[in-house]
């Protein structure tokens, strides 16, 4: 089966390049993230990964991220068996499955509405798991999620497209909506934007970023005391080192936790 592919934005066809990311690892001797759902994704859509070519360090780099992002959640809801799930700019990740959340925690995968439709196709629906189509900077989407249980949220990929201030106003409405939680996402250095934007795997997405995020914002939600982001330092554990060394944001409050993969 091959999905009719729809017209996306820069922002929206990054999906395809963690997608291919992670199904290029699952066809390794030895992967990182081995997530063979990724290539049974791909078959259903019938998408060709030569339109992302990228080296075997891009791939290590995708799977160990993805990677990262699962043992947030994962620990998260073996915690809080009750908890709430929040994948942002979800794409065609089959992120629960890898995950495998306590029957309690409600999952909900959320994207632009013609990622969602092409979601529907391609992805297998989970009990318990949710979609919503939105524009993530739009007003009034969180009304479909439960509030006052723990939540966890994580964005892989989003981060590079989002505007400062639309940034800024999405953590004040997650915060806002949730009790306590976690919210985890990548990061990317003003560097690693420079070298996307020049390869030719990246080029035709990178076109969707804005200028980078600043992991100096303080962020006051209503109702909770401030708290103020700081930056730390760390190198991902051999044998990943073709991936680089990197930095994590760590936000942290009397009532939730925030962590960045920063690239």
């Amino acid at each position: 089966m091959s999905a009719t592919l729809p017209g996306l934005t820069p922002a929206q066809a990054s999906l395809f390049l963690t997608l291919c990311g992670r199904a290029l690892d699952s066809r390794a001797p030895q992967p990182f993230l081995g997530d063979a759902a990724a290539d049974d994704v791909l078959a259903r859509i019938g998408y060709d990964c030569s339109r992302f070519p990228m080296p075997a360090s891009s791939v290590t780099d995708i799977a160990l991220r993805a990677k990262k992002l699962d043992r947030v959640v994962r620990r998260f809801v073996a915690r809080h068996t009750d908890a709430v799930v929040l994948d942002l700019g979800a794409g065609l990740d089959s992120r629960m499955t890898r995950v495998a959340p306590p029957a309690g925690v409600d999952w909900y995968d959320v994207d632009f509405p013609e990622v969602i439709a092409l979601r529907a196709e391609a992805v297998e629906q989970k009990p318990k798991a949710e979609t919503i189509a939105t524009d993530l900077t739009e007003p009034g989407w969180l009304d479909a999620v439960p509030t006052g249980r723990p939540a966890v949220i994580v964005a892989d990929g989003l981060v590079a497209f989002l505007a400062q201030d639309a940034f800024v106003t999405l953590l004040h409405r997650l915060v806002d909506h949730f009790p306590s939680g976690e919210i985890a996402f990548n990061g990317y250095t003003r560097f690693h934007t420079w070298v996307l934007k020049r390869y030719r795997g990246t080029a035709s997405i990178a076109d969707g970023f804005v200028p980078s995020v600043s992991t100096r914002t303080t962020v006051r939600p209503s109702g909770f005391a401030a708290f103020r982001c700081k930056r730390t330092r760390g190198r991902v554990p051999s044998p990943a080192s073709a991936a680089g060394s990197g930095s994590a944001v760590v936000c942290t409050s009397a009532a939730i936790r925030l962590t960045s993969s920063r690239k």
